[in-house]
């Protein structure tokens, strides 16, 4: 990921984030719970993981076997099987092919740096274990349910929730007066 300034937390455009964190948050949350800054900060950083990992994929890995074209049993049909008799005219139709999640736009990538940078640079400094503690936050922002969190992490249930709520109060402390 590009290196964020803090210049660049404190110049990004927070009621334009703000509304947008109101959006995502109304899909997020259960019927019955407000719509504070909590909801909408989480759903932020929700966001923001989740357009980091599309925008900014990893490298392959390296040494390790990959999937080749070829198939892995007799009966197995691969991609390029179906490809080779569209071309054969056998098949009326090209084969659909597994596509990719599509590209964020500029404004969700800017928007996801800014989130992400206020919360590796603002969230949960002043704990212990806070290595660990991010790592949970981080892992249950990612999508992980609560059960696996706490099989990676050891933390219980309460700590996790305690956690989250201290990164997401530790955040709107940094851009209350700018939203």
């Amino acid at each position: 990921m590009a290196a964020v300034l803090e210049q660049d937390i404190i110049a990004l455009d927070w009621v334009r984030a703000r509304k947008t964190g109101e959006d995502l948050a109304r899909q997020q949350i259960r019927r019955g719970d407000p719509l504070d800054d909590r909801a909408i900060m989480w759903a932020l950083l929700c966001d923001a993981v989740s357009v980091a990992s599309v925008a900014y994929r990893g490298p392959p890995f390296q040494n390790w076997p990959g999937k080749s074209a070829m198939p892995e049993g007799i009966d197995e049909v691969t991609v390029w099987h179906k490809v080779a008799a569209y071309l054969r005219g056998e098949l009326e139709e090209m084969p659909e092919v597994e596509s990719r999640q599509p590209m964020p736009d500029a404004w969700s990538v800017t928007r996801s740096e800014a989130v992400l940078a206020l919360y590796h640079r603002h969230a949960l400094v002043d704990k212990g274990d806070w290595a660990d503690i991010r790592k949970a936050v981080f892992l249950r922002a990612s999508g992980l349910s609560d059960k696996r969190v706490r099989l990676v992490t050891g933390f219980s249930r309460d700590r996790i929730k305690y956690s989250k709520r201290q990164a997401v109060d530790d955040m709107i402390a940094m851009v209350r007066c700018r939203w």
